[in-house]
């Protein structure tokens, strides 16, 4: 609701050459914006910015209307303008003060009288703490997998010798033969018998044994 608001002031303050805003609008909503609200010519420079924008470039190079707009903030030109050329809304990572933040953009044409684009307005929205949010849950996520596929694997295999338990193995076997029979394809069981483990396990001991 802020956001329509902001932009309907700034639309309506556009006259002639100039961006003029009107005072009494721009102190009633613009500068009490929670969001960082930055003014763009046709040239690309920040002709005006509110309170919250210009806290927004002071963690990065300052507040200096006048400067581009990726002047002012980590922003790449060629990237933003890539992404403001697909739509009027995006998503963006920055960097301030050496710590990464998140923010969702919206973008909005400014046309004179004659419906002439003379340039637009950019409104950042904070949503750190949702994608740090989003961030941890998706950790929390991996890491609850890894440790279902470790479980699993204890499981279903001797913790000696890494093979499947023979509940596990009997499992497996009768799932390949049924693939196999509905495919019309043989099975075939390769057994290996290692003899002598006991007397290899008393004569050079355990360790060598299990590596065997």
């Amino acid at each position: 609701r802020g956001l329509r608001r902001g932009r309907a002031v700034f639309a309506l303050a556009l006259r002639g050459d100039l961006l003029d805003l009107v005072p009494l609008s721009r102190e009633r909503v613009v500068q009490d914006m929670p969001d960082a609200v930055f003014v763009i010519g046709a040239d690309g420079r920040v002709v005006d910015m509110n309170p919250a924008g210009a806290r927004l470039a002071d963690r990065h190079a300052g507040a200096q209307p006048g400067r581009p707009l990726w002047g002012l903030l980590p922003l790449r030109r060629a990237a933003l303008e890539e992404d403001l050329a697909r739509g009027d809304q995006l998503d963006l990572l920055m960097t301030l003060g050496g710590e990464e933040t998140a923010w969702h953009v919206s973008a909005s044409d400014l046309a004179d009288p004659r419906g002439e684009v003379e340039g637009r307005v950019l409104i950042f929205h904070d949503t750190t703490e949702r994608w740090q949010a989003e961030q941890e849950l998706r950790a929390a996520t991996d890491a609850l997998t890894a440790a279902n596929r470790e479980l699993t694997r204890l499981v279903t295999h001797d913790p000696l010798t890494r093979t499947l338990q023979r509940s596990a193995f009997l499992r497996q076997t009768q799932e390949e033969c049924a693939r196999a029979r509905r495919g019309g394809r043989e099975v075939r069981l390769l057994t290996v018998r290692l003899e002598n483990l006991a007397e290899l396990n008393a004569s050079a001991g355990s360790e060598v044994a299990d590596q065997v």
